[in-house]
């Protein structure tokens, strides 16, 4: 080998020289079209999550934890919305290595039986070949795999949003039944007034021990209830702990109290930004481009690719008294694969722009789907709404001032017991049936979220 490095005869370098022009025009000629790839902002964010992931914190969520809190906890300990993400991640990886070259091909021959030319016995040959895609190639099938790589982005998306909607939607679940103890404890309390003044007014011969009997019953069921209730925290704290990836016996604090606040949702705008961030919609959007690139594939695939190789032989000097006697000999060689049977690349192309079509097909159905289910949300949300400004503003009030009435009427003597008892129910019916729109209209409000792919609230808690 060091007798090889030796040598230097003007005809080596000329050789060298060749290679070293072709080799860069051909460089330069498909470089222009390595460069798809993800764009810098979602290069940050994979980084930045990443790292989310490598330093968060071990420890657990505070037991008086807001929906913020919850929502961040369950981002990070959630192994399905872990797994999306890196799936995205390994996609990202995945575009590097369809914009490169296969590796060069690297041979050395020794001759056993030396080969005698005029110029000398040949020794050995070296060779090294690179294989060049034809120009363009590459930069498709890299946009191909960036549009497969936004597809895994739009499914961790997806993910991320179905998440925070089962978090959403067991949290205020869990409010509700907060709220139901609440209104029961009150309740009771007004129940036992209510027991005190009849067993007053039996005491006294005012009435019968009937009002005292339907009291202790009335105060008897709602007791029962609240035990209930009481009992159903625990599944309903297994199921948000289940949502949250940890062991489903920790307790969990009851939900804050905050002002509840109803948002003024136009329906046009809601549509545009579901048309603009569904992640559903972005992927189905990236399939589309996946199968317009592998459509441009399929037709490149009529074209030739180049292999370009260099052999080098070292001669021994032979025993001929010649001018280039022992001069090294060098070859360039290029090969082209000939795409001569065509049948394979017009099954390729055919079905390239049937997956073309699917894809477009599949997206149209899809968002006339979704765009249904966010009309019948919307409804809910509208429907809700109404609720909740009907039971907070007129029916919950008028029935607080006919419970004063009915209480005072039956102190004086005025109306009978049941009057007072059906005026404590028809309160307890309203103050539920309040609560009960505010959980609807969050529960849906989260739904809907999730399919648009964006948060409608700056402040996610809820009242």
């Amino acid at each position: 080998m060091s007798e090889l490095l030796k040598k230097t005869s003007p005809e080596r370098l000329k050789y060298w020289l060749v290679l070293g022009f072709v080799s860069g025009f051909l460089v330069v000629s498909v470089s222009p079209f390595v460069h798809a790839g993800v764009s810098r902002d979602e290069k940050r964010e994979i980084k930045s999550t990443h790292k989310t992931y490598q330093d968060s914190s071990t420890n657990d969520l505070a037991e008086a934890a807001t929906l913020q809190e919850v929502l961040r906890y369950g981002a990070l300990q959630s192994a399905s919305l872990k797994a999306a993400f890196y799936r995205w991640k390994s996609s990202f990886h995945d575009i590097k290595q369809t914009t490169s070259w296969d590796d060069p091909q690297f041979s050395f021959k020794t001759f056993i039986d030396e080969v005698e030319t005029r110029v000398g016995p040949q020794k050995e040959m070296f060779s090294i070949s690179q294989k060049l895609p034809f120009p363009g190639k590459l930069y498709t099938q890299g946009n191909a795999a960036t549009a497969i790589s936004r597809q895994k982005y739009a499914e961790y998306q997806k993910t991320k949003f179905e998440l925070f909607y089962e978090i959403k939607d067991v949290y205020f679940e869990y409010w509700f039944l907060y709220k139901n103890i609440l209104v029961l404890d009150k309740n009771i309390e007004l129940m036992k007034n209510f027991e005190k003044v009849a067993q007053s007014k039996y005491k006294s011969s005012l009435t019968s021990n009937y009002d005292l009997l339907k009291a202790q019953v009335e105060l008897g069921k709602l007791e029962n209830e609240l035990l209930t209730l009481n009992d159903y925290r625990a599944p309903i704290t297994a199921r948000l702990n289940a949502v949250l990836n940890r062991d489903i016996d920790i307790p969990i604090g009851w939900p804050e109290m905050i002002d509840h606040q109803i948002l003024d949702l136009n329906l046009n705008e809601v549509f545009e930004i579901f048309r603009r961030n569904n992640p559903d919609l972005q992927g189905a959007a990236q399939r589309i481009e996946e199968t317009k690139k592998k459509v441009l594939l399929a037709r490149l695939d009529y074209l030739p690719d180049v292999t370009v190789a260099f052999d080098y032989i070292n001669v021994d000097e032979g025993p001929l008294n010649v001018i280039d006697n022992g001069d090294d000999a060098a070859a360039l060689m290029f090969k082209v694969n000939v795409p001569l049977w065509y049948g394979k690349q017009k099954s390729q192309l055919s079905e390239a722009k049937s997956l073309e079509t699917s894809a477009e097909a599949m997206r149209e159905q899809l968002e006339v789907d979704l765009a249904a289910k966010i009309k019948m949300i919307y409804f809910n949300i509208k429907n809700s709404e109404r609720q909740i400004k009907l039971y907070r503003d007129a029916l919950v009030p008028k029935a607080e001032q006919s419970l004063k009435a009915s209480e005072t009427g039956y102190s004086a003597g005025n109306i009978d017991f049941l009057n007072l008892i059906d005026s404590e129910r028809t309160l307890l019916e309203f103050q539920l049936a309040y609560y009960k729109s505010i959980r609807n209209y969050e529960q849906h409000l989260s739904q809907l979220e999730m399919i648009v792919g964006e948060p409608l609230r700056g402040n996610q808690n809820g009242k």
